[in-house]
C-alpha cells in the first residue's frame, strides 16, 4: 500500500474529504517522525509499536568486493507488530 491508497483508504472508511485525510495522515507521520529523532518509543494499541535499537560499529564485508569495512555505530527503527496483528498474521 502506498501513501495515496491510504489516503484513500481513510477517506473511504471515514468519508472525509481526501484533503482533511492528507492533512491528519501527513501531520501523524511528521510527529512520529520526530519522537522517533527524540529516540521515544511509538505505541498504537491494536496495532504494535515503533523503536530505535541501537546497532554497534562492527567489521562487515562488502557483498560485491568482499573487502572489508567498518560499520559505525548508529540506530535502526524496529517495528515490534501487536498481538491483534501477530494472531491474524499468524505471526510467532
Amino acid at each position: 500500500m502506498k501513501k495515496d491508497d491510504l489516503y484513500k483508504a481513510v477517506k473511504n472508511e471515514t468519508g472525509i474529504c481526501r484533503s482533511v485525510t492528507e492533512k491528519v495522515l501527513k501531520s501523524a507521520f511528521s510527529i512520529m517522525g520526530e519522537a522517533l529523532e527524540r529516540k521515544e518509543e511509538i505505541s498504537i494499541m491494536n496495532f504494535g509499536s515503533f523503536r530505535l535499537r541501537h546497532i554497534e560499529g562492527h567489521i562487515g564485508v562488502h557483498p560485491k568486493t568482499k573487502e572489508k569495512v567498518v560499520v559505525p555505530s548508529h540506530y535502526k527503527i524496529v517495528f515490534l507488530p501487536g498481538t491483534k496483528i501477530k494472531e491474524s498474521l499468524k505471526v510467532e
